[in-house]
């Protein structure tokens, strides 16, 4: 399955909240509605992505990896471009060790 393009005045900002705690360890929650995504982005370094609830389609490196239903937590290997899509309505989490830098690094976004 081919991930959907979702027009710019279609796309909505993350509902939810992100959180460092220190300098070693930072979480980012969205809220998604079925049919938003969680756009395509790199990260220099493995981390975690717990989907809470819901089921969400995922996408490595362009490659459709189906679908997956909560609660899962999954690795995310450094260095892939992934996204979501949300089928159903869903809570998902990305869970990241800072390194004692303060922030993930984005590639590309």
């Amino acid at each position: 399955m081919k991930a959907p393009e979702v027009a710019l005045k279609d796309r909505r900002e993350a509902v939810g909240s992100e959180f460092t705690v220190d300098d070693w360890l930072w979480v980012k929650v969205f809220a998604l509605k079925a049919g938003e995504m969680i756009e395509q982005h790199t990260h220099c370094f493995d981390h975690v992505t717990l989907i809470a609830t819901g089921t969400v389609r995922k996408w490595i490196n362009g490659q459709d990896c189906g679908e997956i239903t909560g609660p899962k937590p999954i690795t995310i290997a450094a260095m892939t471009e992934h996204k979501f899509l949300a089928i159903t309505d869903a809570v998902v989490g990305c869970i990241h060790n800072l390194r004692g830098e303060g922030y993930p690094a984005i590639l590309e976004d």
